[in-house]
């Protein structure tokens, strides 16, 4: 994906940003290209055998075990593997010092069997601290050079006490890994586990996917050559380093202060080769001129013995050498043999030359350095009067940067063909030599390596001289299409002139709108996350920019990663859909919810993948094929239920002209989900356009009385509590609290008939449950163009007075059962991605909530997602739904229900209305709990059509 026009706030933090790549995304990175070892550990499963674990069950697990072990680099000096198995008692199943091959180890781990009693966790931890983790059982004594590691699996309650042992075992050094499976107890997994504990606890609502971790533990034992990957940024040269790597420069090179990029400009080493047309065209008087012009540019030059290195080449019919490479080290010793240089006065063989400076004026027996830049200036007068195209080709293939400098009768096309790309920096050419000084200006500044216009700096400048240079949407258009390659140099050039044109025209220019990222949240707490700058380079690198909605997002960084990995392989990796295709149909899927900030974003990304800019007139103008989504776009945006197999025999219609296959369609399935959702997260957060967006400015600044009473300026909402409301907010926090800890404390059992009706009663609530705002919002032309039949929109899933639809039971129809598998079957990979992102949000939790600390906040995240997808119809059987009357007010059922089903009638009212003494980051989590649930069910209906097509 291309960079678009970046926004200057973004990228000037990214201008503070280490470029550092993820840990997981370079393990993964290295795993899937075999680029890394396991690092030397003694690695021990214990796993939970209790009564509670049947025995298919338990054959899951050693599965489990056994794909971990595949993945390890097992042996006596790298990983030893052993197994301890737990109930009411413990068994030493495989010790460390057993096995020394993955084979046995593998058949070690079948030959277990469940014992089948109680579950004593502490007991086995205790074991493995006193016995397994022993020297007598093959332990190595504790080093910094082998880690210590037990991954604990259980699936209930344990009847002793884990807290004070597990303490004890991570003390002497051993990291604990805890995994969950079911109904286990989600507060004695994080007494076990080691710090952080987002990465050292996880949990899977059944053993049938516990396999979905294997992946995640043969990356955690994983140290990957970085340098072998490809994952660092080293302008030049990489030495690994254990888990790490460092930056090194070819000789001549200097590393510069950001520790990666190398300098063969004038403060570091770079070899000089000037080849000068001495014809008899040129003229003696014209000669000294050149000579004069040559001293001009070595003057700039850094001349020294570990520096710039200069030789000159004269050519008329013969070429002659007048002093090689590195003959002198000092710019008096080098012009004083300038001036000595006696005039040819022949023929004009710049073909002989330039072969000439191949074959030898660029190497070691003549001066050049190896791994040293390499610059060749070739002066001329007039034609070349042998063929030329064959060495000046060859010449830019070895890596030499070409200058092209013609005068008075120089051809132009050969100029250009011995010029290095891009000509606008290495081709002169002026018709006096008289002039030939202001060349000599300009190109010692090619000479070194710019300011590359990509980087940061240059952007934000760009940026800035932009914020006060707002044009109109016509302009901003033609200003994209000049902007899909760099360098920003001709950006700036281009833009200058269209708003100038747009000047001359009277064309009024527009100012920015936008004071931040988000219209809720102020943007100091945006940017004081110091553990988001890695994800933050991650997206910019992955994205070209830091968009608003990943800075807003990055305040919970664990989650963000993986969202960009999932969208990035959504919109950029392979797939059947072009690349211009997938932008389109995002933006179809936002202007569904009136989205302007997706569907300009994606406008911008349309063009720049190469799209038909007579698209963008609206759906009228597109693809018939892209049109014949409009039905299930809708469905999917508003009633997912009422998807069925027919929709999808509609589109995949065998002899149709323009019929969908069904890898095409799942693509767009995703892709309609994954913008109907995030349309819901930019209107939940109050995301601001992008200041370089249509839709980001007006032509007049909005006047303070009339703003509405909501707007973020106004003081009665400062960080979202209003003054009179401290204490009030104070309270409900207190209440919530101690209604989390009743329902945790409650044992009750309710039958299957109570828990039906309970969802009835929560669904049939929420009829009742309606945005504050009924108001009708009409959006502006830029995205209403995008949409057929726009009346059409949410219905409650129980409509009073009618007939409602049959509920989606997570018993017939899961995510995990049916959809995870269909999906990977379809599109390969994205099953994988969507379900880590799904496991990752739902287990998102920094164990606090407002002021409090060490809180367990499971039943509330519980409570949010399933209250959204109880409004899309989708009940589960061993969820008590009076949870979540008890643990979501009035306020946050409005928004939720808002932001779910039509978000673009979300306000900051009803941002600021719940959770009042809540962070801000709290209220982002919430945001993306609805993002993922209504994606996920949006996908369940499509998916279960899809299949019921299938069969």
């Amino acid at each position: 994906m291309k960079p678009g026009l970046p926004s200057c706030a973004c990228l000037l933090l990214l201008c503070l940003l280490g470029a550092h790549a993820t840990l997981e995304l370079r393990n993964a990175a290295a795993m899937a290209a075999g680029l890394c070892k396991t690092r030397p550990t003694d690695l021990i499963f214990i796993v939970d055998s209790s009564r509670s674990v049947r025995p298919s069950e338990f054959e899951q697990v050693k599965v489990f075990l056994a794909k971990v072990i595949e993945g390890l680099d097992v042996g006596p000096n790298a990983t030893r593997v052993g197994v301890v198995n737990y109930a009411s008692r413990v068994k030493n199943e495989v010790s460390l010092k057993t096995h020394r091959t993955k084979a046995g180890l593998v058949k070690a781990v079948t030959r277990i069997e469940p014992l089948s009693t109680g579950t004593m966790t502490g007991l086995a931890i205790q074991f493995a601290l006193n016995v397994a983790f022993s020297e007598a059982e093959g332990a190595r004594v504790r080093s910094p050079d082998i880690s210590k590691v037990a991954i604990i699996v259980t699936d209930g309650r344990p009847q002793d006490n884990v807290r004070d042992v597990a303490s004890r075992a991570r003390d002497a050094g051993i990291e604990l890994f805890a995994i969950g499976v079911g109904r286990v107890d989600m507060n004695t997994l994080r007494q076990i586990a080691s710090e952080p504990l987002e990465d050292h606890v996880d949990y899977v609502e059944s053993y049938s996917v516990i396999e979905k971790l294997t992946k995640k533990f043969q990356e955690a034992f994983c140290v990957s050559d970085l340098c072998a990957t490809g994952d660092h940024d080293c302008e030049q040269v990489c030495i690994s380093t254990p888990g790490s790597y460092k930056c090194a420069c070819k000789d001549g090179f200097t590393l510069m202060e950001d520790g990666r990029s190398c300098s063969a400009c004038s403060a570091a080493a770079i070899d000089v080769v000037f080849l000068i047309d001495g014809s008899k065209s040129v003229r003696p008087e014209n000669f000294e001129l050149v000579k004069k012009w040559i001293n001009l540019i070595v003057d700039k030059l850094d001349v020294a013995e570990s520096k710039a290195h200069v030789g000159l080449v004269q050519y008329s019919s013969s070429v002659r050498q007048e002093f090689p490479l590195g003959r002198y080290n000092s710019r008096k010793e080098l012009k004083d043999a300038v001036k000595k240089m006696a005039y040819m006065e022949r023929g004009t063989m710049t073909g002989m030359a330039l072969r000439y400076l191949l074959d030898n004026s660029f190497t070691p027996s003549q001066g050049a350095r190896p791994g040293v830049s390499k610059v060749g200036i070739v002066f001329t007068d007039g034609r070349s009067q042998d063929y030329i195209g064959e060495a000046a080709k060859k010449a830019k293939e070895n890596g030499f940067k070409m200058y092209a400098v013609g005068v008075g009768n120089a051809v132009e096309d050969e100029l250009r063909e011995i010029a290095s790309e891009p000509l606008a920096d290495h081709y002169f050419y002026t018709a006096d030599f008289k002039t030939m000084n202001q060349i000599a200006k300009k190109l010692h500044v090619n000479i070194c390596e710019e300011e590359n216009p990509c980087e940061c700096e240059s952007i934000v400048k760009f940026q800035k001289k932009g914020d006060s240079d707002r044009i109109d949407e016509d302009v901003l258009l033609q200003l994209l299409k000049v902007s899909k390659t760099c360098p920003f140099s001709d950006i700036r050039e281009r833009a200058t002139e269209l708003l100038k044109t747009a000047q001359d025209h009277g064309i009024e220019i527009p100012q920015a709108l936008a004071s931040g990222p988000s219209a809720f949240i102020p943007t100091e707490k945006i940017l004081e996350h110091g553990e988001d700058q890695p994800v933050l380079m991650e997206a910019f690198l992955s994205l070209g920019r830091v968009d608003h909605v990943t800075m807003v997002m990055a305040q919970h960084p664990s989650y963000l990663s993986c969202f960009l990995r999932t969208q990035h392989a959504l919109l950029q990796l392979d797939g059947p859909l072009p690349s211009h295709w997938r932008h389109y149909i995002v933006i179809m899927a936002s202007a569904r919810h009136q989205c302007s900030y997706l569907v300009q974003l994606h406008r911008c990304l349309f063009l720049q993948a190469g799209g038909d800019e007579t698209w963008l007139q609206g759906l009228r103008s597109a693809p018939p094929k892209l049109r014949r989504l409009s039905l299930i776009n809708k469905l999917l945006a508003h009633r997912p239920w009422l998807l069925s197999r027919e929709h999808i025999q509609e589109l995949v219609c065998p002899g149709d002209e323009d019929r969908w296959s069904l890898a095409e369609l799942i693509q767009a399935v995703v892709l309609l989900a994954h913008a109907h959702s995030l349309s819901s997260f930019v209107w939940g957060c109050g995301v601001n356009p992008e200041p370089d967006h249509m839709g980001g400015h007006a032509f007049h600044p909005p006047s303070p009385s009339t703003r509405p009473a909501d707007s973020p300026h106004s003081p009665a909402h400062e960080d979202g509590v209003g003054r009179q409301g401290w204490s009030d907010a104070v309270s409900e926090v207190e209440v919530l609290m101690k209604r989390m800890q009743l329902l945790q404390q409650q044992e009750e059992e309710f039958s299957q008939e109570e828990m039906v009706t309970r969802f009835e009663k929560e669904r049939s609530e929420s009829l009742l449950v309606t945005p504050c705002d009924d108001s009708p919002r009409i959006p502006p032309d830029s995205v209403s163009r995008f949409v057929e039949d726009a009346d059409y929109g949410y219905q409650d899933f129980a409509p009073r007075g009618e007939q409602a639809p049959p509920t989606m039971r997570a018993q017939d129809y899961s995510w995990e059962d049916h959809g995870f598998s269909l999906m990977n079957r379809l599109y390969p990979d994205m099953g994988q991605l969507l379900d880590e992102k799904f496991q990752v949000v739902l287990a998102l939790t920094y164990h606090t909530m407002a002021m409090h600390r060490d809180v367990d906040t499971y039943m509330l995240r519980k409570a949010v997602w399933n209250y959204i997808h109880c409004v899309f119809g989708i009940r589960y059987d061993d969820y008590d739904y009076g949870d979540v009357n008890q643990l979501l007010e009035r306020s946050l059922k409005v928004y939720i229900k808002t932001v779910a089903c039509y978000p673009e009638k979300t306000t900051r009212r009803m941002y600021c209305g719940f959770w009042r003494h809540f962070r801000h980051s709290e209220k982002v989590h919430v945001n993306l709990l609805l993002l993922e649930a209504r994606l996920q069910a949006a996908l369940l209906y499509a998916l279960r059509a899809i299949g019921r097509y299938m069969t």
